[in-house]
């Protein structure tokens, strides 16, 4: 499944392989060359992150029945896709996906390589702000592509990231909105959010990592107070899909909208981004790293950047953050 083959990872992965069958400690001990008592070291400590591991005397371990799994039983996903998601790896744990992409990238990743984790120490977002990836209650996913992007590209790479998790909510129910550039949200309040890392030079993108984090079943409790009025959860709007097939429908949605996007440039996938536009006709604040704007939103250019109407006139934002007024 997944490079960094710590002990708590290998005995997720045997858990989750076994199919809801208990595992002993002996065994995973034998497995994996090391003692019962390292075993039950690992066991104790996944369980105080959160995972649902249940512990029988003299059966050994497995994972709660109501375990959703990010993989399937072989670790794959499954996506009807050509590229996104056919090359995996599944990390239990690990600081963060969008990390664990570049050391993979480092070793040959190949385009389309996809990289999930049940939970992230370290998760990020935009502007450096922290990601909580409470374990086993979201989508903690980042995607490799290194097939034929230029550096104009990246910018684009946001909207078509959260379009993509957007149409394949929709698929299940939700009504979602998007937020310049990169948020999707439900009711008002960010459920789900993209991340953009890359490198290359001249005009040409020798990678891109699109990060993607969906709140799935997370609680209330396990956002800072400072953002319980901002953020949501899936679960809180009905329930959920298994994150399995939720996967599947974001990676398939971001391969049709990037082919699409490589012959006719984000000029099509406007209108389908603009009718889910948040704040549409609404007076919001916009942060740039060069200044602050004020004004009415009105819409977006064919290569994706923010129109406002403001009291000098009409001002097109590239990047930036959105605040309502």
């Amino acid at each position: 499944m997944g490079a960094w083959p710590s002990l708590k990872n290998r005995i997720v992965e045997a858990l989750q392989s076994a199919d809801g069958d208990f595992v002993s400690g002996e065994a995973l001990a034998e497995r994996f060359g090391v003692s019962r008592a390292a075993v039950w070291k690992a066991v104790s400590q996944l369980k105080a992150e959160g995972f649902p591991i249940v512990s029988a005397h003299r059966r050994g371990y497995r994972l709660a029945e109501d375990f959703d799994p990010l993989v399937d039983a072989d670790g794959g996903i499954g996506a009807r896709t050509e590229a996104l998601g056919q090359a995996v790896r599944y990390f239990p744990t690990v600081d963060s996906t969008q990390n664990a992409a570049k050391v993979w990238l480092a070793e040959g990743a190949p385009h389309g390589a996809v990289v999930l984790a049940e939970q992230q120490t370290a998760g990020r977002g935009r502007m450096g702000r922290t990601w909580l990836s409470p374990p086993g209650r979201g989508i903690w996913m980042s995607v490799i592509l290194t097939d034929g992007l230029t550096l104009t590209d990246v910018h684009a790479l946001s909207l078509l990231g959260g379009l993509a998790v957007a149409e394949a909510l929709t698929r299940f129910g939700y009504d979602p909105a998007l937020k310049w550039p990169n948020d999707v949200l439900l009711d008002g309040k960010k459920a789900a959010g993209v991340l953009i890392e890359g490198q290359g030079e001249l005009d040409r993108l020798h990678h891109a990592i699109v990060g993607i984090g969906v709140n799935v079943k997370a609680h209330a409790d396990d956002f800072p107070a400072e953002l319980r009025k901002t953020a949501t959860a899936l679960a809180e709007h009905g329930a959920p899909p298994r994150r399995l097939l939720l996967v599947r429908a974001i990676l398939e949605a971001l391969e049709a909208e990037l082919a699409v996007y490589r012959t006719d440039g984000f000029s099509r996938l406007r209108a389908r981004w603009m009718a889910r536009a948040a704040f549409l006709e609404r007076t919001i604040a916009v942060r740039t790293a060069e200044r602050n704007l004020s004004g009415r939103f009105v819409g977006l250019t064919e290569r994706g950047m923010l129109v406002l109407r403001t009291d000098e006139g009409i001002v097109e934002v590239a990047s930036g953050e959105v605040l309502l007024t």
